[in-house]
Order: C-alpha cells, then structure tokens, then sequence
C-alpha cells in the first residue's frame, strides 16, 4: 500500500520527497489551479523538485477564463516531465489529449466515483487510479475491491472530510451582509447548527468557501482490511493542518503498515488509533461505520 502526502510548503515537501516510506508528494499549482492544497507552488519551483515522486494536483473546477492558464501549465508540466497528475474536471483530462501529454492520472471526483460499474470507463479513457468517495460504506469500498478492473484505487487515510465546496465567497457576502469588519478570508471558522453537537469548519480561500468535518475522519481501524481489499493507496490530507501533524502521522501509517505485514497489527491496533486521537481533537471513522462514525450528523442529548 503506497502512502501519499500533502506537504506545508516548499521546505516541507523536499523533506518528505527524501523520505523512503514517503511514496508520492502531492502539491498544488498558484494561480487558482488547485483547490484545498497546503503546498502552493510556481512552476519554476515544481521544476526545481519534479522527480518520480512529485504529483500535481489540478483539482479546482475550472471556468471558460481559466482555460488558457490551465493549458499553459499543462504544456509547462509536459515539458517538465511531470509523471502524475491528480484532476477533478475532465477539461485536464481532454487538454492532455489535445497536447499529447501522457502522465499517470488519479480521478478524485470527491463524491462522484461511488459504483464499480464506472471504472472500465475512467479506463478506457486512460485514467489508472481512482480516489474514492470518503461517503462510501465499507462494504462498497471492499465490492470496489473486488471489481477493480486493473484500475488502482486510493482512499483518503486521515484528515478533514470535505462536505462542500462553491465557487462563491460566502464568507465575504456575509461580511458584506452583516456588516463585519474583521477581514474574513483564509481563516478557520466553526460552523454550527444549533442542534448539533458538533461543529462544522468554514474557510474561504481564493478558489471558493470549503466545509468540512469539524473532526478527522481516520480509517485506522480498517487500515489492515483496506490492505486485504487490495485498496492501492492512501492518503494523508493535511488540509487545515501543519507539518508537525503530518510528520507523526506519516510515522503512525508506517508502523502500522509494517505490522500489518508482520501479523502484529490486530494487537497493536488499538495503540495506533491511540496515536491518531492523540495528535487530533477529535476523531472518527465516518461513513465507513455510519452507526458511530458521522460525528457532525449527531444531535445533542436534549434535542433528540
């Protein structure tokens, strides 16, 4: 099982291209091309640190006027030789095709890729690796499993779950609205219903307002059947988070996948969930258990 990690930074991310049990790095493009990455860079830095290791990440939903840019950075990345690209809208798949550039390419549709029925598609069309939904049961993570096709499919590990992402500035409009005058935009607010027991979070950026889980969603406690469903990758998104975060659970993820290959991950499984709750305030398996793992769905005691 490979492991793939969003880097904070430059810096960050040439530490963590020299590490062994690292197997992909995955950063961002300036310029609007790249939604929810912690690792922004120009094209002359992604020059300066492309290896077989290094992904691009070019999952924003684009518009007419951001087309040009985004064939002009493919071209850049061409001439790189960038090796793997992970996309959300078609338009990079077909901008590829127009230029005759051909690296590896990951589909993460965040919610879209939820039958195996649809991966003779995405092969067809020489996509070869999937990231599935994280609102997907277990059950139909293990039937992916077993209906591969020769695709490879990825998971999100750890991290926020996204629930939402528009291309409005909500956070602005509701400045504007109210009338506020703290400067709103690339911070983290809580968002809460007011029967709920547990918050949402909210931050707008330039690509738009995201939502996500106000909790890491952790598949820890499935890591060593993910392994036997023959799941190809996780992956640490460390969106919202910093490096010390991303250090200790990459050093987690190793271990336990080093005692799954041992046989010793059922009696050290409990230690490593200990460790994941450890570095984060709260934690859960979301969808994959839904009776106990949708933390932001339950409601307080006394609005039952």
């Amino acid at each position: 099982m490979k492991i793939w990690v969003n880097p904070i930074g430059l810096e960050h991310a040439k530490k963590l291209i020299n590490i062994k049990d690292v197997d992909y790095v995955v950063t961002g493009v300036k310029g609007k091309l790249s939604a929810r990455n912690t690792c922004l860079l120009s094209l002359d830095e992604i020059a300066k640190i492309n290896c077989s290791k290094l992904v691009v990440s070019l999952n924003n939903l684009y518009v007419d006027d951001q087309l040009p840019l985004l064939e002009k950075t493919l071209r850049k990345l061409k001439a790189l030789k960038v090796k793997t690209i992970i996309f959300t809208d078609f338009a990079v798949k077909q901008i590829c095709d127009e230029i005759n550039y051909k690296p590896n390419f990951v589909y993460n549709s965040e919610t879209l890729t939820t039958n195996y029925d649809q991966l003779p598609f995405f092969k067809k069309h020489g996509i070869r690796e999937v990231v599935l939904p994280r609102e997907l049961y277990w059950n139909e993570i293990n039937e992916f499993g077993k209906h591969k096709n020769g695709m490879k499919l990825q998971v999100q590990a750890e991290g926020f779950g996204l629930m939402m992402h528009s291309k409005w500035t909500l956070l602005t409009n509701f400045k504007k609205q109210f009338n506020v005058k703290q400067d709103l935009t690339n911070k983290m607010f809580y968002l809460k219903e007011e029967t709920r027991s547990l918050p949402s979070l909210i931050i707008e950026d330039e690509t738009g307002t995201h939502v996500f889980t106000g909790y890491n969603v952790s598949i820890m406690d499935y890591l060593d059947k993910m392994v036997k469903a023959k799941i190809d990758s996780i992956n640490l998104f460390s969106y919202l988070h910093d490096e010390k975060w991303v250090d200790e659970t990459i050093k987690i993820y190793v271990d336990a996948l080093k005692a799954i290959k041992n046989k010793t991950f059922a009696k050290k499984k409990q230690s490593f969930i200990n460790r994941i709750n450890k570095i984060n305030k709260v934690s859960a398996c979301g969808f994959l258990d839904p009776t106990k793992g949708l933390l932001h769905l339950e409601r307080e005691a006394n609005n039952e």
